[in-house]
């Protein structure tokens, strides 16, 4: 067991325990506020920077990301070709006129083979790059799909298709089609009777058919003979509409949901609302008038004393018990011996051995080291402690004269 601090509970200086303000943890605090503001500004500038820069979708016209097609946009436009970006349906019906190409691209699948027929009559030429089923089934009849390349490494152009004689090869990749009948035209032969391009210009409106997007991307579009293929099959005419179908432009997307509900939902939720509102009112918390409670303002020191044993019993804090004790003895005797309260327990034990012409060390060890080993020690320690005090007062008691046996009194 440690000696207590002193007497009074040694304070070693002051001797005071400061319970920190509002205004110093505040000012403690700054730091971590001035951090916390610096995260949240920078959290939020990050936040503004990137959803400012929503990312443009895959072959996208005006796109340098890598999977973006700029680059081929960029060269027709150079040529003379004039490049119209169409988002919906109909504003790439709106942008087709006599002479135009249409570039269509449709990722999700939205278009039905009723608007690939609208969009082919109004066009001269169609490149359906990556097309779906929809698109051959509406513009290529006659041709199916073939899988991925048998074949890999470059592909020869193998036809008489302008374009594909210029491109001479192209890498193996994507999907690959397989001529069953009619007048389409194979070109860069995968293996096993699949195509990587197919055309067929025995129509009003020759249609193209490209199964590997990489012919347009950013990243791919320099490889082998793509660019030449990209170039010959897109700038063929005066005009480019480039056409990313979207989910809006699929069927029946134009429908409102709430049409779909039935006429009871919409009262039916304006009554629940009403309802959930009235609840709250009804039984919500509510302050009422503040109820004054009579409460007891004096506390007897004997239950103190009681309260505080019982806890230090329960908790079998035998040293915590006495220390309590022997700060309260090493209190008064530095009263009683004249002593400042700040004085260390070493002084209040050696005045005190001095005035009972005790041995300090035996002193010390009753005041300071001495450790309970049951509750039989710790009451043996406490009535030790009594006589303590008992002894020291009346060591120190002032001694009276009789004034009748010596009339000049303690003076003489």
């Amino acid at each position: 067991m440690s000696a207590p601090a002193g007497p009074a509970v040694d304070a070693g200086g002051s001797g005071t325990v400061s319970t920190p303000t509002l205004g110093a943890l505040l000012r403690r605090g700054r730091i971590w506020a001035l951090l916390a503001a610096i995260v949240a500004l920078g959290t939020l500038l990050l936040t503004v920077a990137t959803g400012s820069q929503v990312a443009a979708p895959a072959l996208d016209a005006d796109s340098a990301a890598p999977d973006g097609a700029r680059a081929v946009a960029q060269v027709l436009r150079e040529q003379g070709v004039e490049v119209l970006r169409a988002d919906s349906l109909d504003e790439a019906l709106d942008a087709l006129d006599p002479g135009s190409t249409l570039l269509v691209d449709d990722p999700g699948s939205a278009l039905d083979a009723e608007q690939y027929t609208r969009l082919a009559r109004a066009a001269d030429a169609v490149v359906l790059i990556a097309p779906t089923g929809a698109a051959l089934e509406a513009l290529l009849p006659g041709v199916a799909f073939a899988g991925a390349p048998q074949d890999s490494g470059v592909l020869a152009a193998d036809c008489a298709v302008p374009a594909a004689e210029r491109a001479e090869g192209i890498p193996a990749g994507g999907s690959t089609f397989r001529i069953l009948e009619g007048g389409a035209e194979g070109c860069f032969p995968a293996g096993d009777d699949a195509f990587a391009l197919v055309v067929d210009d025995s129509g009003a409106t020759r249609v193209a058919a490209v199964g590997d997007a990489g012919l347009l991307r950013n990243s791919t579009i320099a490889e082998e003979g793509r660019a030449a293929l990209a170039l010959g099959l897109l700038g063929s005419e005066d005009r480019l509409v480039w056409y990313r179908a979207g989910a809006g432009d699929a069927v029946g997307t134009s429908v409102d949901p709430a049409d779909l509900a039935p006429g009871w939902v919409t009262p039916a939720l304006l009554l629940l609302v009403g309802v959930f509102l009235a609840s709250a009112v009804w039984r919500g918390r509510r302050f009422g008038p503040l109820a004054v409670e009579p409460l007891p303002v004096v506390v007897h020191a004997s239950e103190t004393a009681r309260g505080r044993a019982r806890l230090y019993a329960r908790g079998a804090t035998r040293v915590r018990a006495l220390d309590a004790l022997r700060i309260g003895t090493l209190h008064r005797a530095a009263a009683v011996l004249g002593l400042a309260p700040s004085s260390r327990v070493d002084e209040v034990v050696a005045a005190a051995a001095a005035r009972l012409e005790r041995d300090p060390a035996a002193l010390r060890r009753l005041l300071v080291d001495e450790q309970p080993a049951d509750d039989a020690a710790l009451v043996a320690a406490s009535d030790e402690l009594l006589r303590f005090e008992s002894a020291l007062r009346a060591a120190l008691a002032p001694r009276t004269t009789d004034t009748r046996t010596d009339p000049e009194g303690p003076l003489r």
